[in-house]
């Protein structure tokens, strides 16, 4: 008699486990998954039943019998409202999953009986809108009229998130650490090439040795202290031995960022060149002769696997690339 090999990899299952597995799959109603999702959005159960039109005795019951089929607490509460502790914040994120997907699968229906347009949320780091913008609309282009296409701006973190929790489809935005995710697939699609640059009719403009010392007079527009980018220019200066500008103008957008810089004469950026090709090209701007000495991770796109996603992504990455290479 063939005896079958246990697979020495494959992970072991706790009796605990199993025991919470039958429960999550048995014991729990959708009505009780989204008042403990309003419930930890807004830290507070009084606030939640508003929002959901309950009584505030029925949402917390809901979060009463959630913790108690679990046997954990999940919320510790006090009189301005409740704190989630670890164990709800990972009950939390696949609860938003469950609902999200419960609103893409009715969604998929309703398509499937009225033919409506199939709706695609591409989510996009703010200092990339130039290029996104022009490429979303190639991306729209390559595919039927019944697609909608949704595109939101945000930060790296948070879109990554919302990328998680099935809220955003596509992700485009600098790769980094973003791209080692076992449950989401990257794939680079094109070096940023961020430059320094001014209008022509800056001071330094004419200067042939400019160094990053003499430009620290002058505004600057930088991104947010939130945003990737933002570490990377801190190194730059810090390698120079330099503080950071004191006169500041704090923008993630690219498009806000260019405006004012070709407003006003004085103002320094870093912007990718990509994102300004036209610009540079029209002699609008002008790219100082100071080269960023940093290594950026490349612009790249993120999305769950899976068929349909696989020939999204698959298109919006060769829009990317059609819109960087663009005369």
């Amino acid at each position: 008699m063939k005896t079958t090999e246990k697979d020495p990899t494959a992970r072991t299952v706790t009796h605990g486990e199993q025991i919470l597995r039958k429960l999550l799959l048995t014991r729990f109603s959708m009505r009780q998954l989204v008042a403990y999702i309003a419930v930890y959005d807004y830290r507070n159960i009084q606030a939640a039943a508003h929002q959901l039109y309950l009584d505030h005795s029925t949402v917390s019951k809901s979060i009463s019998e959630i913790e108690a089929a679990l046997n954990m607490k999940l919320f510790v509460r006090h009189t301005r409202g409740v704190t989630p502790t670890a164990a709800a914040d990972v009950f939390y994120r696949h609860s938003k999953q469950i609902a999200n997907q419960c609103t893409r699968t009715a969604a998929e229906l309703a398509r499937i009986t009225t033919g409506a347009a199939i709706h695609v949320v591409i989510g996009c780091v703010s200092y990339l809108d130039t290029i996104a913008i022009k490429a979303v609309s190639r991306f729209k282009l390559q595919h039927d009229g019944k697609l909608v296409v949704r595109l939101l701006f945000g930060h790296t973190a948070d879109l990554h998130k919302r990328l998680k929790l099935e809220e955003i489809d596509l992700v485009i935005c600098r790769l980094g650490t973003h791209a080692e995710q076992p449950d989401i697939h990257a794939e680079a699609v094109y070096d940023v090439g961020d430059i320094i640059v001014v209008r022509p009719d800056h001071p330094c403009a004419s200067q042939p040795d400019i160094t990053l010392k003499d430009l620290l007079q002058y505004p600057w527009i930088l991104p947010p202290p939130n945003n990737p980018f933002r570490s990377h220019l801190e190194s730059m200066f810090h390698q120079e031995g330099l503080p950071l500008p004191s006169d500041v103008f704090e923008i993630a957008s690219t498009f806000a960022a260019r405006g004012i810089l070709l407003d006003n004469p004085n103002v320094v950026c870093t912007l990718p060149s990509n994102s300004i090709s036209s610009d540079l090209r029209q002699g609008s701007l002008l790219q100082l002769n100071l080269p960023i000495k940093l290594s950026q991770p490349p612009v790249g796109v993120l999305h769950r696997p899976g068929v349909t996603m696989d020939a999204y992504a698959e298109s919006l990455i060769l829009s990317l690339r059609e819109t960087v290479t663009e005369p």
